[in-house]
């Protein structure tokens, strides 16, 4: 068992076609059938099932990807230090919540205190994060809610206080402990569906039994904060998100009559990941910001 089968299964179970593999990897499609075939030999299993022209992954096929890609993976970062050791590059994933409020400071203050680490960024939903991760393109994440595959693991990181709000001069500002049946008499804009905010404030609605209209639905928080200023519906959005907009009087804060909405951040890798310095060093200034910034969730 070589490296060489390891790159050519991760690239067939990620394309699906032992001849897309074979033209991605610059190799003939019987060299790509040959290896695949000495792995399947070699550990007594298949890895793939064959129908009708088409490749479908084995359940030991999932598994073996799981560890294939992360030793390509780590032995390409071993490459890169040990040939460039200068180029000290980290990767660093987070959902769009996170990518938009909290990464952009910490990248800012790491790349200050540790000039000669590159780290890149990649911003995108969660499930896509979670893919990447598998697929050892990024070296840890940052995400809204949990992750599925049992080949990461998943520690609580950060929580994050959800508030209601409302444009100036809604029939709910100025009124205290607002209950649900009263909010939900009113149309909401909101992230789009299966976004964490959303997931958090559809389930203490469903609870009640309460299905409010929902008017607008965007996969930016920026375009449902400018929607709830100009008084298209209610929004629910992150505190720190809204923070600035409520110190100007933009728009206000509705109280709720129920404990905080609170969702968990959470920091995500995957399972047989080797930490190096870098990524050490980054977690470590990143939790020391989080923690410094927590009391913004408190209700005030």
């Amino acid at each position: 068992m070589t490296l060489r089968h390891l790159r050519i299964f991760t690239m067939v179970y990620r394309l699906g076609s032992m001849s897309a593999a074979a033209e991605k990897l610059h190799l003939s499609q019987p060299a790509v059938s040959t290896a695949i075939r000495e792995m399947e030999t070699y550990y007594g299993v298949r890895l793939f099932d064959r129908l009708a022209r088409r490749l479908y992954r084995t359940p030991q096929g999932e598994k073996m990807y799981g560890y294939a890609v992360h030793i390509v993976s780590l032995f390409d970062e071993m490459e890169q230090t040990m040939k460039q050791p200068e180029a000290d590059l980290l990767r660093v994933g987070a959902s769009i919540t996170i990518g938009g409020l909290f990464l952009p400071e910490w990248v800012s203050q790491f790349r200050n205190e540790e000039p000669q680490a590159q780290v890149q960024v990649s911003v995108r939903n969660t499930g896509e994060i979670e893919e990447a991760l598998l697929g050892g393109e990024l070296d840890l994440a940052f995400v809204e809610g949990g992750v599925k595959d049992p080949l990461l693991c998943s520690e609580p990181f950060l929580k994050d206080r959800l508030c209601l709000l409302a444009p100036n001069g809604h029939p709910l500002t100025g009124q205290a402990d607002v209950t649900l049946q009263e909010a939900a008499r009113y149309p909401f804009v909101m992230r789009e569906e299966g976004s964490a905010s959303r997931s958090v404030w559809e389930e203490a609605m469903r609870l009640q039994g309460l299905s409010p209209a929902i008017l607008w639905e965007s996969v930016s928080n920026t375009a449902v904060l400018q929607a709830v200023i100009h008084g298209v519906g209610l929004g629910v959005l992150p505190y720190r998100l809204a923070k600035k907009s409520l110190q100007q009087g933009l728009l206000c804060e509705i109280p709720l009559a129920l404990p905080a909405l609170q969702r968990q951040f959470r920091l995500v890798y995957h399972r047989h990941k080797f930490f190096t310095p870098t990524m050490r060093a980054f977690l470590e200034l990143a939790r020391r910001e989080a923690a410094a910034g927590q009391d913004e969730t408190a209700i005030s």
